[in-house]
């Protein structure tokens, strides 16, 4: 019996299949960075499979989410994200995920224990709805100064209530995500605070790349 491999098929791609696939989230304030770093880092990660997304999805679901903030409030649009997410998670994330890919999702459920309570929301509440939802196996909370986040939010503009311009709405909003950060990662979240002080969009993203690769290896070697 001979043993043949296709000539398109080399050993490193048959070992970047090999491994397992991970869920890498990325959230924090409005205006830190978060769509233009994971971009870079499915870059940095290639030729391994990498699936880009964010959310709310692409869904009706989502597509109702994402064009309705200045008509939804409060639990209605709160639970509108919720369902968007569940349901992004079941039909693209953990089949992804299952056949191997890295997915890096533009924000996730720490994105609602922040924005959801600033929009009236109570936030244990928040918690319970979001129980059933699988956990990333990284989550990337993105931290800079407030005002060098304002101004960014602002210079980008947006369609979005959510999308916050005055400093003190600014400074709020990221004192927010240090808690929740602080709070998940005591419990068991698996949280990785980055910091961008200063640095480039490509220094934070080769930072996170290498703690991705990092995580899909464990992933692999316990057989997640």
């Amino acid at each position: 019996m001979s043993l043949s491999t296709a000539p398109s098929t080399t050993l490193a791609e048959a070992l970047i299949g090999a491994e397992r696939g991970v869920l890498v989230s990325f959230d924090g304030p409005s205006g830190v960075g978060k769509t233009t770093v994971s971009a870079l880092v499915a870059e940095l990660l290639a030729p391994a499979p990498v699936f880009l997304t964010a959310e709310p999805s692409g869904s009706p679901i989502g597509r109702l989410a994402r064009n309705g903030t200045f008509t939804f409030h409060g639990l209605a649009l709160s639970l509108l994200v919720a369902a968007d997410r569940y349901h992004h998670s079941d039909t693209v994330l953990q089949p992804a995920v299952s056949s191997g890919t890295i997915v890096l999702c533009d924000r996730y459920m720490p994105s609602a224990l922040v924005l959801d309570v600033l929009d009236g929301a109570d936030a244990d509440y928040i918690a319970t709805v979001y129980r059933h939802l699988p956990k990333p196996d990284l989550a990337v909370f993105l931290h800079d100064d407030p005002e060098q986040i304002r101004m960014r939010a602002a210079a980008r503009g947006g369609d979005s209530r959510f999308h916050r311009t005055d400093a003190a709405a600014a400074k709020n909003e990221a004192d927010m995500f240090k808690r929740v950060a602080g709070t998940l990662g005591t419990s068991g979240y698996p949280v990785a605070n980055v910091c961008i002080g200063g640095r480039s969009a490509a220094e934070v993203a080769t930072e996170i790349a290498e703690q991705v690769k990092a995580c899909r290896g464990a992933a692999s070697r316990i057989g997640r």
